[in-house]
């Protein structure tokens, strides 16, 4: 960072609340100046060699004639009223010096003079109070005086550096030119924010066999917060340049974005990011040397993957205290609480409900910076993303059931989860010297829990509609972001659960989760986001909507491919029922080039434990055919994506149950795939070594450039009995020895086989 020149300085205090101006119009501005606004909102201070700050104002011995109140570049017709007007011509001569202007010429306090001649016109307006012309001197002159807000046309070597300085302070009271004090780090706070009003979302229909089926999404928006500023930033305005910089930015206050959805229709939907409500901020405008203006808006978003109508409202409400962050040093306080939550769902008694709705609100505030009259300019943003997620899994009530906590009366059956997530982002764009360049995001903060998680086992008689949906879905649909499809009917809803939700903090109940922030994204080049969830739905695949919005959002800043891991060891329990049909695959494959879409995702990772999975896991011998089925579908909808898979030792098992000695078409269709040569246990004289994975790979004609070895980024402790040491396909599990994570609950309940102690990527690289 360079160090300030000596010479002209220029530092503007911005200061909060309505501070009486300052301007001292008696004293005139010989090598240094001040100016205040007239709003009091920023005082400017000049100071340098005295030839290179002078005065057009009466203070500075001239009387103006004529003048534009709305533009910079233009001609001043002014007169010499006493000797102290010959100050702009002493030194390197008028052109280029910088003077104050009268407060009624131009809309800049101040501006560099280009050119200085006597008016052949010397003429004086009737009623003028000016003095009389003196032989021999300037007194009772009449000069025209071109200026513009050009800084950057003036010759330093003329005029030497010019330095500056701007600062963001705080004052009790009125400034005066002594008072000025440079204070980096203080910020100035604005006035409240306040927005109480329902804003529509996005809506669609679709036209059926005599109604409409619609979806329609709102959010109620209830704000009362407050902003601070904080900006420090120094150069030279001549030559041009910047090398001091940082701008700070805080919230506090309380935010509810009451989300509201209500469809009879089925598919898929998403309304993408909608500016819901934007209000400029009052900012400071120094002409030809800089500006700053601020803006709050806030943002929603809805996606939605619905199996049946609904009616579902959820708070996604906020107390943030204290809240602030900077650029570029990305200090953070993210000072952020949930509060509680209203939560209320209609569905169709008997009708069984299978929905996953994801929701974000993102209030941000954002900066614009322009220096040197659009030399440089640039925009910061801290963006506090709330999101939501909620799954209905195979949730269905009859009519008159209530459901008040984890009680219920009436029949309920199926599964409700309902996560909150909170981030803080900040990040810039545009060109500021050496500071901004291009765009630049941090995802400095994020914190995910359950607000609900509850399963219900009353029998209750449903309908399932998923199959007469899928039915009407035709393959090209999958290529479009929405798509919606009819109900048989139109049926009646029911208020099942109108109850509040309790806010609580800290991570997600029973999960080791790790800041985005804090991952290692330079020595990556892909990274994979584990896991999405295998649901009895083919067309339900539950992911962590919120924690994944915000990975692949930390990847994009860091030129990372973001995939997804659709399966793993619980969560693979249900694949292969999945691919098992025509009809089932397809409509699995909606569900996975929905994800894509929906999240921005560059490819997907398949991790499906099959016969050597969980002992409830759905096996057949036709698991590899259809898995290979399911992928050649992918591929023919996109060239582009990414596919890749977590396999074993040994290839896929092929109908016989022993490993497959020709995988080629697998090769056709993966980018990749990655062996897990560290999840081996048993008989090492075998198959037990990196080498002979690769080979048998190799082998059944998997090219090598498509392999990639896995890593182990956990860790497990077992006590396997003798008679079981040699057998690969029995393992005993205990308790862990160690590791981060207690052990888990039984890996489902019908195979109660407990995960020993995980240890994170943190503490075993």
């Amino acid at each position: 960072m360079l160090g300030a020149p000596a010479g002209l300085s220029l530092l503007a205090v911005l200061l909060a609340g309505n501070v009486a101006a300052a301007n001292d119009w008696d004293v005139a501005c010989n090598g240094t100046c001040t100016y205040d606004l007239p709003d009091g909102g920023a005082s400017i201070y000049l100071s340098g060699a005295s030839n290179a700050v002078s005065d057009l104002t009466t203070a500075g011995g001239w009387t103006t004639l004529s003048c534009k109140s709305t533009t910079n570049t233009q001609t001043i017709r002014t007169v010499c009223q006493s000797e102290a007007c010959e100050h702009i011509f002493e030194g390197q001569g008028a052109v280029d010096t910088v003077v104050r202007l009268p407060e009624t010429c131009g809309t800049a306090p101040f501006a560099r003079i280009v050119n200085a001649t006597v008016d052949p016109d010397q003429s004086i307006p009737a009623g003028a109070n000016v003095s009389s012309s003196q032989a021999g001197s300037t007194i009772g002159t009449v000069y025209l005086i071109g200026i513009d807000v050009d800084f950057a046309a003036v010759n330093p070597q003329v005029t030497g550096p010019v330095s500056f300085q701007m600062s963001t302070n705080s004052s009790d009271g009125p400034v005066t030119r002594r008072a000025i004090t440079l204070t980096p780090g203080s910020t100035v706070t604005l006035p409240a924010i306040i927005v109480d009003e329902t804003f529509p979302l996005s809506s669609e229909s679709i036209a059926c066999d005599g109604f409409n089926a619609s979806v329609s999404t709102q959010f109620g928006i209830h704000v009362n917060a407050s902003v601070t500023l904080g900006l420090n930033i120094g150069g030279t305005v001549i030559p041009s340049n910047v090398s001091q910089f940082s701008v700070s930015a805080g919230l506090d206050g309380s935010i509810i974005g009451t989300l509201g959805v209500q469809t009879t229709a089925s598919g898929t939907f998403s309304t993408g990011k909608i500016a819901l409500f934007t209000v400029p901020i009052a900012g400071y405008d120094i002409p030809g040397i800089f500006s700053l203006g601020p803006s709050f808006t806030i943002y929603g978003q809805a996606d939605l993957q619905l199996g049946s109508e609904l009616d579902v409202e959820l708070d996604l409400a906020y107390n943030i205290s204290g809240a602030h962050t900077s650029v570029p040093t990305q200090k953070i306080a993210p000072g952020v609480t949930p509060a509680n939550s209203n939560f209320k769902l209609s569905v169709v008694p008997g009708l069984e409900a299978n929905a996953t709705v994801t929701a974000s609100l993102i209030p941000e505030l954002d900066i614009g910076f322009d220096v040197f009259s659009g030399l440089a300019s640039a925009g910061v943003y801290l963006n506090l993303e709330a999101d939501a997620i909620i799954g209905l899994s195979n949730f269905d009530a009859s009519s008159g059931s209530q459901v008040t906590g984890n009680n219920t009366s009436g029949q309920v059956s199926g599964c409700i989860d309902i996560d909150s997530g909170f981030s803080v982002n900040v990040g810039a764009d545009g060109s500021l010297f050496n500071f901004i360049s291009g765009g630049v995001n941090y995802a400095l903060y994020n914190q995910t829990w359950d607000l609900y998680d509850q399963c219900f086992s009353s029998a209750a008689s449903s309908v399932r509609r998923q199959d007469a949906i899928i039915e009407a879905a035709p393959t090209k649909s999958l290529e479009r972001r929405d798509s919606l499809f009819c109900p048989e009917n139109l049926l009646a809803l029911e208020r099942i659960i109108s109850q509040v939700l309790k806010a609580v903090g800290g991570g997600k109940s029973g999960r080791s989760s790790v800041d985005v922030a804090e991952l290692s994204w330079g020595k990556h080049t892909h990274m994979v986001y584990a896991f999405a969830e295998t649901t009895s739905q083919p067309d339900n695949i539950t992911v962590d909507a919120g924690s994944l919005k915000r990975f692949v959002a930390s990847a994009r800043v860091h030129n990372v491919s973001p995939l997804l891991a659709i399966g793993g060891w619980t969560s693979s329990r249900y694949f292969f029922s999945a691919v098992e049909s025509m009809h089932s695959r397809a409509a699995f494959a909606f569900a996975i080039l929905g994800l894509v879409k929906t999240h921005d995702l560059n490819g997907i990772d398949f991790e499906c434990s099959g016969s050597e999975g969980i002992g409830s896991n759905f096996v057949s011998p036709s698991d590899s055919d259809s898995f290979l089925l399911l992928l050649q579908e992918l591929r023919a909808k996109s060239d582009s994506l990414q596919l890749t898979a977590a396999v074993g030792m040994t290839p896929f098992s092929g109908s016989d149950g022993a490993p497959m000695r020709d995988v080629l078409e697998f090769a056709k269709v993966l980018d990749r795939i990655e062996l897990m040569v560290y999840d081996v246990w048993g008989s090492t004289t075998h198959y037990g070594s990196v080498t002979s994975a690769v080979q048998e790979w190799t082998g059944a004609q998997f090219p090598a450039d498509k392999i990639v070895l896995g890593l182990a980024a956990y860790g497990h402790s077992f006590r396997v009995t003798p008679s079981n040491a040699l057998v690969h396909s029995h393992l005993d599990t205990s308790a862990a020895v160690s590791g981060t994570t207690p052990p888990g609950p039984n890996d489902t309940d019908t195979n109660p086989t407990a995960v020993s102690g995980t240890y994170t990527f943190a503490e075993l690289v």
